[in-house]
């Protein structure tokens, strides 16, 4: 064997360490294409209140957690996608090990490449609202049952109900320049 062609040990170890990472690593999980949003209970089959060890049983393993201070975790599973610096997800931030919000967010709108991404846009609520549905279609689904928040990004269409003798909240939140929903969130405030 000549010595361009004979393998290194180190070039060995470091074959051998690649394929132990491939088999003992989990692959992170990207969120289910397809989904109900249950407006002030679910996202996918994941709940308000649901405990982090279930929501991670049935998402799979977050792309990143990062806990924001003591008790209070936000974990993210990012969707693959093309191009790979896609920023839109899922998150579920847990407080105490409970879910106390769920987010579905959408790409940046204001980059060109983003704009006709239609990745996550099988999520929709119960009734047929998911993200890129226009300003319109939320408040023609949702009536009077809305109210509106003007905040620095946009506006927030807030759906506000009781489960279990419990306040929820739906947001739509709807981007000034795209005049469409970029980010559900479902939670459970003040807990």
């Amino acid at each position: 064997m000549n010595r361009l062609s004979r393998p290194t040990n180190a070039a060995l170890l470091a074959a051998a360490v690649a394929i132990a990472l491939c088999v003992v690593l989990p692959a992170l999980a990207a969120p289910p294409t397809n989904a109900t949003i249950v407006e002030g209970v679910s996202m996918g089959k994941v709940r308000l209140l649901m405990k982090k060890s279930a929501a991670v049983a049935t998402f799979g393993k977050p792309t990143s957690c990062l806990e924001l201070y003591t008790g209070l975790v936000d974990c993210q599973w990012l969707a693959p996608t093309h191009p790979p610096n896609f920023v839109g997800a899922v998150s579920v931030r847990f407080w105490k090990g409970a879910a106390i919000e769920i987010h579905l967010m959408a790409p940046d709108r204001a980059r060109p490449e983003y704009r006709n991404v239609p990745l996550l846009s099988g999520w929709k609520t119960t009734k047929g609202i998911g993200l890129g549905s226009s300003g319109s279609s939320v408040r023609a689904a949702y009536g009077h049952a809305l109210t509106k928040q003007n905040y620095p990004a946009g506006v927030r269409l807030k759906l506000i109900s009781k489960r279990s003798g419990r306040r929820v909240e739906t947001w739509f939140e709807i981007g000034p320049s795209a005049s469409s929903v970029w980010e559900i969130i479902i939670l459970t405030p003040g807990t």
